[in-house]
């Protein structure tokens, strides 16, 4: 009788922490887990979008930390990286931005739905100031 060279399969072990971070709890996957890192707060802030040589406008609906949602009748590519100036207070901030996804109202483009999901890719001081100084949703 042969013995065959069979290879196992590699196996990986996650711990309960590294679980609930990627939202499996009990092995199964929870989609309404919230998986953003910094917690969000309403906002109703102006916004102009500086991409390419072209600007446009827009308002921003829900901010954190890390990133924000802003509402544009204007679809941007996905992973298209570019600068917003968003107006805090009667100041502004200049903040570089990476779009991470698009969202398009069907039935009315101009809805609140429609927009950006966007990560800051620098955040200047005076935005995470403000953004401290928030309540959230």
């Amino acid at each position: 009788m042969q013995v065959k060279n069979m290879k196992a399969k590699p196996t990986i072990e996650k711990t309960a922490k590294d679980a609930k971070v990627r939202g499996w709890t009990d092995g199964k996957f929870d989609v309404h887990r919230e998986r953003r890192v910094c917690e969000r707060f309403s906002s109703n802030l102006q916004a102009r979008l500086f991409y390419g040589n072209l600007i446009y406008t827009g308002k921003v609906t829900n901010i954190s930390m890390s990133g924000m949602f802003i509402c544009t009748k204007v679809k941007f590519p996905v992973s298209a990286e570019f600068l917003i100036v968003v107006l805090l207070d009667e100041r502004t901030a200049k903040i570089p931005i990476k779009v991470k996804r698009t969202i398009k109202q069907e039935d009315d483009y101009s809805s609140e739905l429609s927009g950006l999901g966007v990560e800051l890719l620098k955040a200047p001081r005076n935005y995470l100031d403000y953004v401290g100084s928030r309540n959230p949703i």
